[in-house]
């Protein structure tokens, strides 16, 4: 752990986010008082630069898990590369934020946010959105949502650091948003079907076009809702 600074794992809750950010530079639509958005800050030093989308992996893992387990019997799944989905719908979403120091990740500061009590969104969203409380037709506490969160996050960072992977890489797999499934996707104007067939170390999606198995970074390819 760094000398200076807040330690590992530090909490910054925001019950209000004025200026919400995505991927892609969308903005992050939440309501005041209404969803839950905060950060966690790590020191993944261990980690290759390179390698930094695994804590995309540990973290899109925690919230889904959380999810799941308010929303028993929904279909509840992570997409490439930082959304958490409900129904095919988006419910959260996630951006990291890296430091380097000598070509040495220093700090990471994981950004979550989860639509928890709005139920009225934008219509002209690319995806649609959820909310817990559209799925579940009640209002959820928010703050014992974050401290599962961070229980999840925390168990699953921890086995990364350790090099405990091998579960992590199946669950990702199991609750990948495509996985081994044909679906529209559109890449450099033209659209077509492809097969996801997993990520790779660096963050790159690995879609299978007939006849070949191609790799995608975040600005080469995108889903078709």
């Amino acid at each position: 752990m760094l000398d200076d600074g807040p330690p590992e794992g530090t909490v910054v809750y925001t019950p209000e986010q004025r200026a919400g950010r995505g991927q892609r530079k969308n903005a992050w639509h939440s309501a005041p008082g209404l969803n839950l958005t905060f950060s966690v800050l790590y020191h993944p030093q261990f980690l290759a630069p390179d390698h930094s989308f695994a804590l995309n992996r540990v973290a899109s893992l925690a919230v889904r898990a959380v999810v799941a387990q308010v929303l028993p019997g929904h279909k509840v799944e992570v997409k490439w590369p930082n959304d958490v989905l409900v129904n095919d719908k988006k419910i959260a979403g996630i951006l990291i934020e890296t430091t380097l120091e000598r070509s040495q990740l220093r700090t990471a500061i994981i950004g979550i946010g989860l639509n928890v009590n709005q139920t009225d969104f934008p219509d002209n969203l690319v995806r649609p959105a959820t909310s817990l409380a559209l799925e579940r037709n009640q209002e959820t506490e928010i703050r014992p949502l974050m401290e599962q969160i961070w229980r999840e996050l925390e168990g699953r960072y921890l086995a990364l650091r350790s090099g405990r992977t091998e579960k992590l890489d199946r669950e990702y797999l199991e609750f990948l948003y495509g996985y081994q499934e044909w679906l529209p996707m559109e890449g450099k104007g033209e659209s077509k079907m492809g097969m996801v067939m997993g990520v790779d170390p660096q963050g790159r999606l690995a879609l299978q076009f007939r006849p070949q198995l191609q790799y995608f970074d975040l600005q080469e390819i995108k889903f078709v809702p």
